[in-house]
Formats: C-alpha cells, structure tokens, sequence
C-alpha cells in the first residue's frame, strides 16, 4: 500500500528511472513502516485486553457484592 502511494506522488519519469537500489529502499522503508503499525497494533490490542480483564473483575466484584447485599 505505502509503496504504491510513495509510486503514485513520484512523476512517470521518476518512476521508469528508479535505480534497483532506490526501489529496494523503498520496499525497505515501506516494511519498516508495515512493522511499525503491526507493533502499535498489538500494544493497542494488549491494553484493550488488560481493560476488558480490569472491567470484567470490576462487574465480578460488583456482582459478588449486590449477592452479598441481597442475602443480608
């Protein structure tokens, strides 16, 4: 995807003389980006699952507690 936009900005004339060295820096760049967004993914993903554990105790506890209420 980042490829084809940094290809798309780039003028025909830059693109058909494109060294291979210039465009393996690119493929390069363009995963080093890819790895980057996957990273935060995860991280992000990581918290959300931590959040829903900490709300899901929060509702355990919570419930445990109505129960304990509703018996007394």
């Amino acid at each position: 995807m980042i490829h084809t936009t940094v290809v798309k900005k780039l003028s025909l004339f830059h693109v058909k003389n494109l060294t291979r060295r210039q465009t393996c820096t690119i493929g390069a760049n363009e995963l080093v980006s890819a790895r980057q967004n996957a990273l935060s993914l995860i991280l992000e993903l990581h918290y959300k699952q931590r959040e829903w554990e900490m709300n899901k105790t929060v509702t355990s506890g919570l419930i445990v507690l109505l129960r304990y209420r509703k018996s007394s």
